[in-house]
């Protein structure tokens, strides 16, 4: 991340796995993986969950960027340009297909850096 004259240095996705890893927090998570509890793949899977839980914190953020301020926020901002709830989409990937919740301002174009496409399990970052 960075800042004009901050850098930010940020963990490979490795890297903090392997700390979660060292730190206990997912021995818990693999034991329910390894007695058949916990599905990694599938509609109810793992995996489809992270994807969804990162989705979605990503586009609350980019809209809360977008609209300047945070979601529950009172001020002169949050009056001058609302949010206007959600919109249901389905993502479809290759761990699964899972529904996401795309919150929304209500005006016809909100700029998105996120976007999932329909038509296969592609997912990017647009500048």
């Amino acid at each position: 991340m960075m800042n004009d004259d901050v850098v930010v240095a940020r963990a490979s996705g490795r890297e903090a796995m392997e700390d979660l890893r060292r730190s206990g927090a997912l021995d818990a998570l693999f034991e329910r993986l390894d007695a058949g509890e916990v599905e990694m793949t599938g509609s109810q899977g793992l995996l489809p969950a992270l994807l969804k839980e990162a989705l979605e914190c990503g586009l609350a953020a980019e809209l809360s960027e977008h609209l300047g301020y945070e979601k529950g926020q009172t001020s002169a901002q949050a009056r001058s340009n609302t949010r206007n709830g959600t919109t249901k989409k389905t993502v479809m990937s290759e761990v699964g297909a899972f529904k996401i919740e795309v919150p929304g301002t209500g005006q016809a174009h909100s700029p998105r850096a996120w976007y999932a496409k329909d038509s296969g399990a592609s997912m990017a970052w647009i500048q």
